[in-house]
């Protein structure tokens, strides 16, 4: 379990430094701020998961990440097309 915090911290940080070398200019400003919100949110997400005091709420918290997941993916297809 601890793994998954360890992973989902790491790629926060990815997420950070790649925002940072993204170019100086409008849209890359605006995708870059939607791949560090949904990026960073994935760890966050699974901290809180981890804090939960019911199975229930650890469920939903893990759901939460993993949605944030996918739209990390969608804002990082657009930045490579």
């Amino acid at each position: 379990m601890q793994d998954l915090k360890v992973r989902t911290y790491k790629f926060a940080l990815a997420i950070i430094n790649l925002v940072q070398k993204l170019p100086r200019n409008g849209i890359s400003k605006i995708l870059g701020n939607q791949i560090v919100c949904s990026g960073t949110s994935i760890g966050a997400n699974t901290e809180e998961a981890y804090s939960g005091l019911t199975k229930k709420e650890f469920a939903h918290s893990l759901n939460i990440a993993r949605k944030e997941c996918c739209e990390t993916r969608y804002w990082l297809r657009l930045l490579l097309e």
